[in-house]
């Protein structure tokens, strides 16, 4: 990693400190999944490579219900320091991070999820990362879809119980043994050759899906 040394010292220092957390609150919370995750739960009992879309501010609570059968899971992670401690800090809890985001080494962290994907690993991706606007979906998870030929299922998720930060994603993270309350939105899936208006109208229905399933999520838990 690149940087002055007492950035480094401030990544290193993070990014341990996040591991430990991240291992608290993935090992105590209580997964709540309802009879809409009936589907993606089916993918994964028949070992179906899927790919996951979910906002960035919910990235703490993804691998808690998380149920693949395969290699694990591969999230994309951007080149930015909160990057560099994200990585480190799930990266002892098997998620692979392909680095790279929609406005920094995009094409790189494309070709390693693609190589993921061969490997056996499911994807996912927050599609308003890394820098927002929140909720507002670009078109990379749409474009993923279509590269692998999986099926792309938008993924909400809400705790009883947590921490919201003042960041532009309002980053959560759930109170250890509290219940996260887990909502998965209507898959799509995206054939190839499909124009330029079919890509902005699946990234349309990601949206509307994910701020649904959001919506839906916050309300089983109490927090709306």
């Amino acid at each position: 990693m690149k940087g002055s040394r007492r950035a480094r010292i401030r990544v290193a220092f993070l990014g341990f400190a996040a591991r430990c957390l991240y291992g608290l609150v993935k090992n105590t919370v209580r997964p709540v999944v309802g009879p809409d995750a009936r589907e993606v739960l089916a993918a994964f009992e028949k070992n179906e490579r899927v790919v996951i879309a979910f906002w960035h501010g919910q990235l703490a609570m993804l691998q808690a219900a998380y149920r693949g059968r395969g290699a694990g899971i591969c999230v994309q992670v951007s080149h930015h320091s909160d990057g560099e401690i994200i990585t480190r800090a799930v990266r002892p809890f098997g998620i692979r991070a392909a680095r790279g985001s929609a406005t920094r080494g995009g094409l790189a962290s494309v070709r390693e999820m693609l190589d993921a994907h061969r490997q056996g690993y499911d994807l996912a991706l927050a599609p308003d990362g890394p820098r927002g606007p929140i909720h507002r979906a670009k078109p990379g998870a749409i474009r993923l879809a279509q590269a692998t030929g999986a099926r792309l299922f938008p993924v909400a998720c809400a705790p009883r119980r947590g921490w919201v930060f003042r960041s532009w994603d309002r980053f959560t993270v759930p109170l250890p043994f509290t219940r996260v309350h887990y909502v998965v939105g209507t898959p799509l899936s995206v054939p190839h050759g499909v124009d330029a208006d079919a890509i902005e109208r699946a990234r349309r229905t990601l949206e509307e899906e994910l701020c649904r399933a959001t919506s839906e999520a916050e309300r089983r838990a109490g927090r709306r």
